[in-house]
Parts: structure tokens; C-alpha cells; sequence
């Protein structure tokens, strides 16, 4: 038998009602079981569980999800990463700053608001790049960003 050690935040790995996705937590699990019924009725599309996002050549972010939602824009829809909390690690707050200034669009931090509840949406980081020094241009229009 595999002893594994426990999480270093209490966190209980999880699997979602069908049994094959498997998640780091309950949390997650709850908020992606929403998320997937929200798909289904059709008011997000194109949910994905665990996107990589480059924010600097070197520095990868797993978020827990993206998706789209209905937007008054031209094409219909933003996307929209998420992000489920139950404690804010320095790691994660280094890299939410990392996010103001070089993140793809709008990142959600999602936290449980009771049981019974639900979720709720605690803040959302919505990137504002800083010109770059030498032409003016945002920071996200160079080329060295991975896509």
C-alpha cells in the first residue's frame, strides 16, 4: 500500500460524480461539477480544466480553469480564467501580480462562499501591461510571449 503524505494546506485530492477526472481538491471538484452544468445549459462554452499560461518565457501558471462566457463584444465571447482559493499561498500572490501585467485576459479568484452557498467571485485581475520602454507599446504586444 502507498502511504501518501498528507497536503500541506489540508487540501483532499477528489474526483468529480463520474469518477474519471481527478482534482487536487474538493473545492475544486465542487466548483468545476458548476462550472460543467453551467456548459451544459449553455451559458459558458469551451471549459478546460488546468490551461498552461505563459506569463513571462520562463514562467508557466497552472490555472484551474478557462472558459468562455457571452460577452457584448464583436465575436460574442471573452474568455475568462479561474481560479479556485481556500489559502492565498506567496507563490500564488507573486504570480497574481505577475498576471496584472502580463496575463491574456481576466483572471477570476473564486472562493466558497458556505456549503450551501456556492461560490463567489472574491477578485478579478484584469491585466493593464506597462508600455514598454523602448517603443511604447504594451508589453503584450512583443513577440517573446508564448502562446
Amino acid at each position: 500500500m502507498i502511504h501518501r503524505r498528507p497536503h500541506k494546506y489540508g487540501a483532499k485530492p477528489a474526483t468529480d460524480m463520474s469518477g474519471t477526472r481527478r482534482f487536487q481538491s474538493q473545492l475544486e471538484r465542487d466548483r468545476y461539477e458548476e462550472l460543467h452544468l453551467l456548459e451544459l445549459a449553455g451559458q459558458i462554452r469551451g471549459l478546460v480544466c488546468q490551461p498552461r499560461v505563459w506569463l513571462l518565457p520562463t514562467v508557466a501558471y497552472k490555472c484551474d480553469f478557462t472558459y468562455e462566457e457571452p460577452e457584448s463584444s464583436p465575436d460574442g465571447w471573452r474568455p475568462v480564467w479561474e481560479e479556485v482559493k481556500g489559502f492565498e499561498s506567496e507563490r500564488y500572490q507573486l504570480l497574481a501580480k505577475l498576471w496584472n501585467y502580463f496575463g491574456p485576459g481576466v483572471l477570476r479568484v473564486v472562493k466558497r462562499a458556505s456549503k450551501r452557498a456556492g461560490f463567489a467571485v472574491t477578485r478579478e485581475i484584469v491585466p493593464t501591461a506597462p508600455p514598454c520602454a523602448a517603443c511604447g507599446a504594451p508589453w503584450l504586444a512583443h513577440a517573446w510571449r508564448r502562446r
